[in-house]
């Protein structure tokens, strides 16, 4: 389900790492119909890995 997630500090993720976002609207972390999910993190990031997208609720991006 949607919601927020706060790293109060650093996140580093390396090549192995997997991140599964819910996206089912335009409305940020408020795990509710038209929602998506949303990473905050405070510190410095370093992404790796894969990102997956999981779509719901019948949510058609655009401008992707």
């Amino acid at each position: 389900a949607p919601g927020t997630l706060t790293i109060n500090g650093t996140l580093t993720l390396d090549p192995s790492s997997l991140v599964v976002f819910d996206i089912g609207g335009t409305s940020q972390g408020l795990g509710s119909p038209g929602s998506y999910g949303f990473l905050n993190v405070t510190g410095n990031v370093a992404l790796d890995g894969t990102f997956i997208a999981l779509w719901f609720d019948n949510f058609v991006a655009s401008n992707l």
